[in-house]
This record gives structure tokens, C-alpha cells and sequence, in this order.
């Protein structure tokens, strides 16, 4: 009877993942694939992580299969449920904390505290789960052969299965995510302390912030708070400069955030082109028309999503724009990224 019991998980293991791997591509055409194996992780792949995890505990430390493994599905759903309504109240104001005022610097401080977070509260709220599994095969042993080894029911050996079967899963989880996230930025982008690359350091980038105007030169000095009217008086010169091009270099486009850029160099529309995407998947993509060198510097993690609007090219070759909660420059030829300053909704100004 146990033996038709595991039978059957291993046969629901496999309906389960093969029916995972037909219904992905369908989806790739809306959203990004991150979001759609974050919803096939919570209505499928949790039950795949509990067989995986109860299959590792029985064989590891002489559990029952079929004892453990709903208990370990359950487990999984009710972790992964408490983690996303935890995430969804408390998100922003963890993040906020986090980054502080150099987001792009702290990035990998976040994602790990973010991953150490959703591997304690996991174990934090799963454990009792496997706790009350081992204690029913305690019971099963007593039952069929009079006695039961105490020593392999202490809740030290019982913690410890969990952090184990977790520590595999969450490499599995790992690879899985990876594998369908936006990581152009992490393998494209030479993250640099300062604006010393700047080749337009008199240049001035107008944004918001905090539902406030400001403007911020990229020498490096500080930001200066502006009026509505002085931004007012930039967007009606630009309106005027640009909205005779169609689609590209138009003004009104840029303004929507994503897909078209602000060419402000002598040879504009020449060489390097820069498009964002509106899901952080692919971020800001760079293509040169000239040589058809091309790379994205998109970022969308489990943890973390930053996609990248007003993007503007600059001469010399670089690009301010909007990456997530900050503003950034780009060198295209060195692939430098450096932090300007906190807000939205970039405008340059390149003074002559």
C-alpha cells in the first residue's frame, strides 16, 4: 500500500512537470517570462518543491513518504502565501531602507538580505510542518515494530532535515529563476563611484523627485530645487525643437517613458540607437546602426525589478536616463554606469 502511495507522487511529480514545460511558451508573448514562472512557482511548482523536499527527507533520514509528503506541500503554500503578503505590505518601505540614497551601489546589499529573508521565513514557517511529520512517523514506528530510536526524533535532527531539504530546493529555485530573468545590467554594466567619465559635465538634467522639481549638473554637484515654470520653459523649447520629427527624436514620445529616446548629439540618429522596453526584462537596449554591435542592460530579479525610462543620448556617447528608482549615466564604449541622483522623469539640457 505505501509503495502504490509513492508510486503515485512520483507519477504527479512528473504530470506536473511536464505539464510546467508545455505551458511556458504560450505564455512568453505577455508579461515577461519572470512573471509567469513566479505564478507557475506558486500554483504548480510549490507542490513540485514539497514531493522534491519530502522525497529528500525520506530518503536522507528514514521518513515515510507518503507521511510526509502532503504535509511538505502544504508547507510550501502556506510559506510562499505568508512570504507574498508579507513582501506585498512591507516591500517598499525594506527596499527603502536597503538602498538608501545610492540605490545602485546597495544592489547586491539588497538581493541577498532579500534571499536570507525569504529562506529563514520559509524554514521559520515550515518547520513545524516537517516537525509534525516526523513525529507521526515516530508513532508509525511504535505502532508496527514496539519501539522507536528517540535520538531520531529530536527537534534538532528534525530543524536540520528542513534547513537541508531547503538549501537544495532553493538552489533548484536558483537556477529556475535565472534562467528567465532580465540580467543584461549584471553581465553588461561596469558600475563606477562618481561622474568623473562625464564627457558633458556642464550638462543639466532636470527631474522629479518627492513630487518636486530639481536640477542636478553632471559635475557632480549638488542638486538645486527649481520652479515649475523653469521646467515648463525647457519642455515648450523642446516641444519646439523636436515634435517636427516623426517617431524619432520626437519630444512628446520620449515623454511617455519607454520605447523612444532624446538624441541630443551633432549627428543624431547615427551610430548608436538606445530603446527601453517597458518591462525590466530588457531595460535600456543599445544597438549601433553602423557596426550592429548591440547589449541590454535590463534588470528584473525575483527581488528586484528596475526598468529603465527617458533615456537620452548625449554627445560623446552617453545616456542619461530613468533606471528604477534613480538616474544614471552611461558610457556606451566603456560600458561605465555611475549613479546621479535619486527621481524620475529625466530632461537634459546640454549647455553650448
Amino acid at each position: 500500500m505505501e509503495q502504490a502511495t509513492a508510486n503515485m507522487g512520483y507519477r504527479i511529480l512528473l504530470m506536473t512537470g511536464l505539464l510546467l514545460a508545455l505551458t511556458m511558451p504560450a505564455c512568453a508573448n505577455a508579461g515577461t517570462l519572470l512573471m509567469w514562472a513566479g505564478m507557475a512557482h506558486f500554483f504548480v511548482g510549490n507542490a513540485i518543491i514539497g514531493l522534491c523536499e519530502a522525497f529528500f527527507i525520506a530518503r536522507l533520514y528514514g521518513i515515510r513518504y507518503h507521511l510526509i509528503s502532503p504535509l511538505a506541500i502544504l508547507a510550501n503554500y502556506l510559506s510562499m502565501f505568508a512570504g507574498l503578503t508579507l513582501f506585498n505590505v512591507k516591500y517598499s518601505q525594506v527596499t527603502n531602507a536597503l538602498l538608501g540614497d545610492t540605490p545602485l551601489y546597495r544592489l547586491p546589499w539588497l538581493v541577498g538580505v532579500m534571499a536570507v529573508i525569504a529562506f529563514g521565513l520559509s524554514i521559520l514557517i515550515e518547520w513545524p510542518f516537517y516537525r509534525l511529520a516526523f513525529n507521526q512517523n515516530r508513532l508509525r514506528d511504535i505502532k508496527e515494530y514496539g519501539e522507536e530510536d528517540p535520538r531520531h526524533y529530536r527537534w534538532q535532527r528534525t530543524l536540520q532535515a528542513v534547513v537541508f531539504a531547503h538549501i537544495a530546493s532553493y538552489l533548484l529555485l536558483a537556477v529556475y529563476y535565472l534562467s528567465v530573468s532580465g540580467t543584461g545590467f549584471i553581465r553588461h554594466a561596469r558600475i563606477t563611484h562618481g561622474l568623473r567619465f562625464a564627457a558633458n559635465p556642464t550638462a543639466i538634467v532636470y527631474y522629479l523627485h518627492d513630487d518636486k522639481h530639481y536640477r542636478i549638473r553632471l559635475d557632480g554637484s549638488p542638486p538645486v530645487a527649481v520652479s515649475a515654470e523653469e521646467v515648463d520653459n525647457i519642455f515648450t523649447r523642446y516641444y519646439e525643437r523636436f515634435d517636427g520629427i516623426e517617431n524619432y527624436n520626437s519630444f512628446s514620445r520620449f515623454l511617455t517613458g519607454f520605447e523612444s529616446s532624446l538624441d541630443l548629439r551633432d549627428h543624431a540618429g547615427v551610430g548608436w540607437h538606445v530603446q527601453t522596453d517597458f518591462w525590466g526584462t530588457s531595460g535600456v537596449r543599445l544597438e549601433n546602426m553602423d557596426t550592429g554591435e548591440s547589449f541590454d542592460l535590463g534588470l528584473e530579479l525575483p527581488f528586484v525589478r528596475w526598468p529603465s525610462r527617458h533615456p537620452t543620448l548625449l554627445p560623446g556617447d552617453q545616456v542619461v536616463y530613468q533606471f528604477g528608482p534613480q538616474i544614471v549615466l552611461l558610457d556606451i564604449s566603456t560600458r561605465q554606469l555611475a549613479f546621479i541622483t535619486r527621481g524620475s522623469r529625466p530632461v537634459v539640457v546640454c549647455e553650448q
